[in-house]
Formats: structure tokens, C-alpha cells, sequence
């Protein structure tokens, strides 16, 4: 495995990306159970439902290349990344963000949701990690998709880092303006004692 690079970067790209499936089927699967309903908000716009259906379909774009990476053989890519030691780091940077999701999944619970109702209410979860984190799935998302782009250095997966920061961006800003208006000077204090994806001051 050491001495064949593709064959162990696609093998992991693949397994990473089906764990990713796993977890949130698993996870909504859970919370459905609790609250006898779906946590997966799709929301009233094209745009709130845009980034919603983006938490299912990015993980294709990995499983595509690890499926058939001669497929995008043309791509650009960044041959000074090419190596044992930053492509360790992207394993290590995909575990990571797997184990921070796990556990933000089990500390936020029943409060787990994908995208926003804005007639829903919304508690404050503060244990855990939630204390010097607000958004730690998201973290664990942005984790996982650089742990890809180190792995596989093209300009695909540099798009989907990029890409992915930025919708990942606009939705933990939506959900903040949203517990905001619910929770006005509470959510504001959490927010001065808290980071947004990493803790303070990022």
C-alpha cells in the first residue's frame, strides 16, 4: 500500500466519504426516532434549500474520483503536495473531523438539525464541546474536505474546499442570525465566549 499512492488515496477518499453517509443517515435516523419527525430543515428559499441538498450530494464528487480517478487525470494539480508526509496529514485531518462530528452529534442530540426553520424554536446547547464552539459539525466538515483536497491536490477538490467554506460559511451565518433573533442578548453573550468553528479567537 505504501508504494502504491493511488491506490491507497482512493481507497481512502472512498471510505471517508461513505463514513460521511453513514454518520448523517445515522444521525438522522436518530433523531427522527426521538422527535417523530425529520431533522433535516429544507427551508422556504431555493438558496436554503440549495445548501441543504449540498450536505448530500458533495460527498459524490469524492466517490466519483475514487471510483474512477483516471477520469480526471486532466486536472490541474499541485505536485509539491504529492507526497507520504501531507498525504498522512490529510488522513489525520479526515479523522479528526470524523471524531469532532461524533462528538458533536451525541452532545447536541435531539437538537440536531440540517438547515433552518424559522418557526422553530431553538435551544442554546452549551455542554461540551458546544462551550468554546458553536459550530463544531461544521468545523469537522471543513476538517474532512481539506483532509480530501491534501489526499487528492487538484483543482477539483481545491474547488470543493473552497466551495465548501463558503457554504459552510453562509449557513452557520444564517443559523446564528436565526438563534439571534430567537434568543437576542443570551446567544449574543454565547457568542463572546465562544469561536464560531474554532475556539476563540477564529
Amino acid at each position: 500500500m505504501r508504494h502504491d499512492p493511488e491506490r491507497f488515496v482512493t481507497f481512502v477518499l472512498g471510505a471517508f466519504a461513505l463514513l460521511y453517509y453513514f454518520g448523517v443517515s445515522a444521525q438522522i435516523a436518530r433523531v427522527h426516532r426521538k422527535l417523530g419527525r425529520s431533522p433535516v430543515m429544507w427551508g422556504a428559499t431555493a438558496l436554503e434549500r440549495a445548501k441543504v441538498l449540498a450536505a448530500f450530494l458533495w460527498p459524490l464528487v469524492v466517490l466519483a474520483w475514487a471510483h474512477s480517478p483516471q477520469s480526471f487525470a486532466g486536472l490541474p494539480h499541485f505536485p509539491r503536495l504529492e507526497n507520504w508526509p501531507v498525504r498522512l496529514l490529510g488522513v489525520l485531518l479526515l479523522s479528526l473531523g470524523v471524531a469532532l462530528a461524533t462528538i458533536a452529534y451525541g452532545e447536541l442530540g435531539e437538537h440536531w438539525r440540517i438547515g433552518v426553520d424559522p418557526s422553530q424554536k431553538s435551544t442554546i446547547v452549551r455542554a461540551g464541546i458546544y462551550a468554546s464552539i458553536r459550530h463544531p459539525v461544521y468545523s469537522a466538515l471543513w476538517l474532512m474536505l481539506l483532509g480530501f483536497f491534501l489526499l487528492a491536490p487538484n483543482l477539483l477538490f481545491a474547488l470543493l474546499w473552497a466551495g465548501g467554506s463558503s457554504v459552510i460559511t453562509a449557513q452557520a451565518d444564517a443559523e446564528e442570525r436565526h438563534m439571534t433573533r430567537l434568543h437576542g442578548k443570551a446567544y449574543r453573550d454565547y457568542c463572546l465566549t465562544s469561536g464560531k468553528f474554532f475556539p476563540l479567537f477564529f
